[in-house]
């Protein structure tokens, strides 16, 4: 991280309170935060005029808390108005973080949840765009902006946009969508059944394929997971589960 241009640690600010009250607010620390909510204009990063980053180390003590420390009043900064889907999806945002909860599929999930997969989404969509940048921290506010409502668009009719995205983008498996952290706890259930429902979309078969595939697979020996994730395209915990189904109405035969 300390090889790139981390704009997320520069101090941000809207130029209209810097005016107003003359104090950075602490939200604005916040990485989903890119608009000032109060006068619905993006936050700066960096002074407009030498275009250094916003760090209180280069505030010389003989400045105002917000001049830059070439001299320049950041009050003064152009305001840019945010485009309309910024707005809705940063108040969505706003919302989930202070009621602790939001709406998914007509039910209450645990916000904590969200973030941490709103996060990854938002990472894996940076890295399909392979404009050179490895992290949501590299932007701007503005340039933040957009490529968080296109996240937020996958959580529209979940779990319609979210298995869209996943065929669109050939992720197979959970694992392939959450690399570093496919082994995390915080994996909420509500993420694991929409991938489990895509699975079933992209690979699924009829009760005669299965039967014949398992029968197949157990014509010599028990097969292992591998083996049958390689024969059917499924990931290992949806071929388990296939597998003790199969074994099981085998036995009611």
């Amino acid at each position: 991280m300390d090889k790139i241009k981390n704009k997320f640690y520069n101090l941000r600010y809207c130029p209209e309170c810097l005016k107003e009250a003359g104090y950075f607010r602490k939200e604005w620390r916040l990485l989903f935060i890119t608009i000032c909510t109060m006068h619905k204009i993006y936050l700066l990063s960096d002074c407009p005029v030498c275009h250094k980053s916003i760090k209180l180390k280069h505030i010389n003590i003989f400045q105002g808390i917000s001049e830059c420390s070439c001299g320049y009043k950041l009050a003064e900064a152009p305001k840019v108005k945010p485009n309309t889907k910024d707005l809705i999806t940063l108040n969505k945002l706003n919302n989930i973080a202070k009621n602790g909860y939001f709406i998914l599929d007509n039910q209450e999930q645990h916000s904590l949840g969200f973030f941490f997969i709103y996060r990854i989404i938002a990472s894996k969509i940076l890295k399909l765009r392979k404009n050179g940048m490895s992290y949501l921290e590299e932007f701007t506010p503005n340039e933040l902006a957009s490529l968080l409502t296109e996240a937020m668009d996958i959580f529209e009719r979940w779990p319609d946009n979210f298995i869209q995205f996943c065929g669109d983008n050939k992720f197979a498996h959970k694992n392939k969508l959450l690399d570093g952290n496919r082994d995390s706890e915080d994996v909420p259930f509500w993420f694991r059944e929409g991938m489990r429902q895509f699975l079933n979309q992209r690979y699924r078969k009829s009760e005669k394929e299965i039967d014949s595939m398992f029968k197949y697979l157990y014509k010599d020996k028990t097969p292992t997971l591998k083996e049958i994730q390689e024969v059917s395209g499924w990931n290992l915990s949806y071929g388990s589960e296939m597998q003790v189904k199969w074994l099981s109405s085998s036995l009611k035969k």
